[in-house]
């Protein structure tokens, strides 16, 4: 069964803000996109599905998502993963946001991107990054199929800062292992509509002075589940709790710091029941888009 996530009436809408005291849209979950790899026969059948988020880089756009995601293989052997092909074409969704008469709208593009000749050279192989293989990658992104921080915008809390671009979303958090996480993501094709991410609680499951494997990345402990290659990982904390009078309620402010880039669930037989995965630092995306900038070329075709 899917139980789908993201589309629904006005009149579920409005008993939602009965049920809950003001319901805020996190900005975080604007930031994610489902990502659907596409057949190779001519029908564009949608034979798999994973995560991807959004980041700007020198005032230009990127989807990013792991590496495996785009070229089916194993980053570290590379062999062809079980779907058994390597992906030329995906879709993905742009997000606009706009505020009118007191109502917030927020629309998906769809996108398909075709991989042209330069796009699959570089998905031969994973950047190599402190002398090791980085399961991250990047595509540039239409800038205007996304939205920003915008200062003249108004019409609902937070509208000057709201933005898609994870990097636009940020402020850094003392952390160590044992701290909750969240892995945002689309388990098991779990979007329609706005298509917002699940939020998947989780926790640092390895000392964060340290790498894995002698490579730049960290262990979480969650049950993730396939279709979230790609997630984005989110440290919280909360600063205050307060009685906000003007709702009536009592409210607890959160800060988040985007950490690293959900990669999967370990793969030894033995290791997995443990719910164990693995994501890298997210301080790698900058060297991964200026390693590859010359030749992170691709073939945008909009579906609108």
């Amino acid at each position: 069964m899917i139980i789908t996530y993201g589309g629904t009436s006005a009149a579920i809408v409005e008993l939602a803000h009965k049920n809950f005291a003001q319901p805020p849209i996190d900005p975080h979950s604007l930031c994610c996109t489902p990502i659907e790899l596409l057949s190779k026969d001519g029908h564009d059948t949608a034979l798999n599905t994973a995560t991807g988020f959004f980041w700007k880089h020198k005032n230009q756009a990127y989807l990013i998502t792991n590496w495996h995601v785009l070229s089916g293989r194993n980053p570290f052997t590379g062999k062809i993963l079980n779907q058994g092909y390597t992906p030329s074409k995906i879709n993905c969704y742009g997000t606009s946001l706009e505020s009118k008469n007191g109502q917030i709208s927020i629309g998906r593009t769809r996108l398909t991107i075709t991989f042209g000749p330069h796009m699959e050279k570089t998905l031969e192989k994973p950047p190599m990054l402190a002398g090791s293989p980085v399961d991250i990658a990047a595509i540039m992104f239409p800038n205007e199929l996304l939205f920003g921080r915008d200062e003249s915008r108004t019409g609902f809390v937070g509208a000057n800062a709201a933005s898609c671009f994870i990097n636009e979303n940020n402020q850094r958090i003392l952390t160590q292992a044992g701290d909750d996480c969240f892995i945002l993501g689309y388990p098991l094709q779990n979007y329609t509509g706005g298509m917002f991410p699940i939020w998947k609680r989780g926790s640092i499951a390895s000392d964060v002075s340290f790498g894995v494997d002698n490579r730049p990345m960290f262990l979480v402990d969650a049950a993730t589940t396939s279709g979230m290659s790609g997630s984005p990982i989110l440290r919280r904390a909360t600063t205050i709790t307060a009685n906000n009078q003007g709702i009536s309620a009592i409210q607890e402010f959160h800060i988040y710091e985007f950490i690293g880039v959900y990669a999967g669930r370990l793969q030894n037989k033995e290791l997995l029941a443990t719910n164990l995965g693995y994501a890298w630092y997210q301080i790698l995306i900058p060297d991964v888009i200026n390693l590859l900038e010359s030749t992170l070329v691709a073939e945008v075709k909009a579906a609108l």
